[in-house]
């Protein structure tokens, strides 16, 4: 799989956990998102002559810079991300209702809304994906070919 196709694997995932309103961390969530880890590894995608690199401040640039997550006015304090577990939860059933209803995505505010969830939703991804790295890359861990 090259670094593009596990790019598109990886938003496809997030959009499909919007929709079902699943945790990132429940194992067999966790582990599809592993599993394309563990293939950036075999790969040399977190190197930095690799095209795309898939560190993961990288990828959250590449969601911005695809559009994969729309534009978000950052200024606009309705913009802010949540801090409280009960304004997650809440922002992220309002997304799957969106997510579940296309047409809704229409109106920016819940374009905007729609994309602090899944904003939310790769940040999570993303320190996971890089502590996965700092792990392998302190321990010397060679992931073998499967």
């Amino acid at each position: 799989m090259t670094g593009e196709e596990i790019l598109k694997r990886m938003n496809d995932l997030l959009n499909a956990h919007l929709m079902l309103d699943c945790s990132i961390h429940q194992a067999g969530y966790k582990d599809q998102y592993f599993r394309l880890f563990k293939e950036a590894y075999r790969n040399g995608d977190f190197e930095p002559s690799a095209n795309p690199r898939l560190t993961g401040d990288a990828i959250g640039d590449r969601f911005f810079e695809t559009e994969w997550i729309g534009r978000i006015d950052w200024d606009d304090p309705k913009s802010k991300l949540p801090s409280e577990p009960s304004e997650i939860v809440a922002l992220r059933e309002k997304a799957r209702e969106i997510a579940n209803r296309k047409s809704m995505l229409a109106t920016k505010e819940n374009a905007d809304i729609y994309n602090r969830a899944k904003w939310q939703l790769l940040r999570d991804l993303l320190r996971m994906w890089d502590e996965w790295l700092y792990a392998l890359t302190e321990v010397g861990y060679v992931i073998d070919p499967e």
